[in-house]
Parts: structure tokens; sequence; C-alpha cells
């Protein structure tokens, strides 16, 4: 449980989190946004929980993410009226459900596939991020 209560920060009672499509379409795209706020290339992990699953622990509302992807921004959402209990269920759920995992080279492989199809701006991303592209852009 210790893992999940590390990757499950919330603030302020809020937690910020991605709604995936039931057919997982958006998906990488979601990833993508994720890594693309990151200033190096590293492996994306995550877990999937049922909308409901994740309602009970508080109300979801969409916020727009505040990625350099800004056509995967409208996925975001954040968990609201969040408690310390709350959270503390919330990380006993996620503890059970099996972690997924992106590998950094696929990471790299869809963000420099983004930023060639001009889909994420190359002076978007952290400058450190942003050096691992630049051939690409």
């Amino acid at each position: 449980m210790a893992d999940a209560l590390k990757d499950l920060k919330a603030t302020d009672g809020c937690l910020s989190l991605w709604e995936i499509d039931p057919t997982r379409s958006n998906l990488l795209d979601v990833v993508v946004a994720c890594a693309s706020n990151r200033d190096s290339i590293q492996n994306v992990d995550y877990i999937l929980l049922e909308r409901g699953s994740v309602s009970s622990f508080g109300e979801l509302c969409l916020e727009p993410g505040k990625t350099p992807f800004a056509e995967a921004n409208q996925w975001h959402v954040n968990l609201v009226q969040l408690t310390a209990r709350r959270l503390g269920e919330l990380c006993q759920t996620a503890a059970i459900v099996a972690r997924e995992r992106v590998f950094g080279k696929e990471v790299k492989a869809l963000l420099a596939e983004r930023i060639k199809d001009k889909r994420i701006l190359l002076q978007s991303l952290n400058k450190k991020l942003a050096k691992e592209f630049e051939s690409v852009g």
C-alpha cells in the first residue's frame, strides 16, 4: 500500500486523474499528455479503475489538464472533496488493481510521433525533455 500512497498525491482534497474511454481509444494520448509534463523520458505506470468506483470516494469534476498536449487535456478530471480517509480507501482499492506500464522507449516514440505531426509543439516541452526531440520538431 505504500506504493499506492506515494503515487496518489492529493492536494487540498483534490486528486488529479484522467478519464479513459471504455474502448481505451484515448489511453496512449493520455500517457503522452502525462509524459509531456516531465523533464525526461521515463516509464509511465498507470492503473485503470471504473468511474463508478472512483466517484464513490469524492466528486469527479471535469477540469482541462495543463500539459503541452492540448488535445488530450480534455480528458483530465479532478476528484474533489477527498478526505484523508477516502484517499486511504482509494489507495487500498488501487493497491489490488494490476499496474500497467508503458516503457520509456515507447513513450519516447509516442512523443516523437506527436511532435512530428505538430500535435505537440517542441517549444511547449520542458527544455531538458525538448532536447531529446530537437531532430524531430
